[in-house]
């Protein structure tokens, strides 16, 4: 959800919103294999959140530190393409067991309200949406409006992770600019809007 959500001085347009993304759930999986990372959505999700980046694919590949994006935004698939870049966390002295396994609380120093639970009992450093840089697997993360759970863990001995080609291709700082432009102006027009009260809808 983008922070701007929260911000919205129109109440009852505000809670609309919060309504629907009460709703949305979304189902992931993230497949690793030789040093290769597929983050992918999973067709039984249920899609309720208003003006999102709906993230289709994130293929990483940790040898040559490719990172290949698939999203869509405002019915258009996007790809782009570009160096897996490492995030920065802090590791704070706050523990928890999450599935049965010991998780060690980190903190995303870029964005503090982005927290990540993870365990070195399986020492596989990848993370939900191409985060990375934690020296086990993400068990859990916590964001401002919602939280990531880990919910079974498979093994396999051979896997041919597809890597996403479809989608207008695009580099990753336009897409960045163009999607933050466009839910910024859609943000401004909300607390312009009339809201029926009786429909709820605007």
């Amino acid at each position: 959800m983008h922070e701007g959500f929260l911000e919205i001085e129109n109440e009852m347009a505000r809670n609309i919103m919060l309504e629907r993304i009460k709703e949305d759930k979304k189902i992931y999986s993230l497949s690793v294999y030789d040093g290769r990372y597929l983050f992918r959505k999973e067709p039984e999700s249920i899609d309720k959140m208003p003006m999102a980046i709906d993230v289709k694919n994130i293929f990483m590949d940790f040898r040559d530190s490719t990172c290949i994006r698939q999203s869509e935004y405002n019915e258009q698939l996007y790809l782009s393409k570009g160096k897996i870049e490492r995030n920065d966390w802090d590791i704070v002295s706050q523990a928890d067991t999450i599935l049965g396994k010991p998780c060690s609380k980190a903190v995303l120093r870029d964005n503090p309200d982005i927290i990540a639970w993870f365990t070195t009992d399986v020492p596989f450093p990848y993370v939900p949406f191409g985060y990375n840089g934690l020296p086990g697997l993400v068990v859990r993360m916590e964001f401002p409006a919602y939280i990531i759970d880990l919910k079974d863990i498979s093994e396999f001995e051979e896997s041919n992770l597809e890597i996403p080609t479809k989608g207008k291709k695009i580099k990753e700082a336009d897409f960045n600019k163009m999607t933050g432009f466009d839910i910024k102006k859609k943000l401004e027009n909300i607390n312009s809007m009339k809201v029926d009260d009786n429909k709820k809808e605007w």
